[in-house]
């Protein structure tokens, strides 16, 4: 007799213990690539802020708002670049001037 419970291949499979103090999961609004779009940049100076350290600001958040991690790359390589140069003309001005 073949029978489907007597068939060697079934197996009872005990059911998983799960620790009661397993964290739930997540819901899919935690992802922060689901969150809304801010209307307006992040901009928060502080009290002693220059302007150095608003535009500072500006661009972090601008940054956050590329959705694209390698768009967000290619915009600091850029900014750094653009600090480098500007940096050794001022060094060929002060050593020429």
């Amino acid at each position: 007799l073949n029978n489907a419970n007597s068939s060697p291949n079934r197996r009872l499979h005990k059911p998983l213990r799960v620790a009661a103090s397993a964290p739930l999961p997540l819901p899919p609004s935690a992802n922060p690539l689901m969150w809304p779009e801010e209307p307006t940049p992040r901009i928060r100076p502080g009290l002693n802020a220059d302007e150095c350290q608003i535009f500072g600001d500006f661009v972090a958040s601008e940054l956050r708002t590329l959705r694209s991690h390698e768009s967000r790359k290619r915009l600091k390589r850029m900014i750094q670049k653009a600090i480098l140069q500007i940096g050794e003309e001022e060094d060929v001005n002060m050593i020429s001037g």
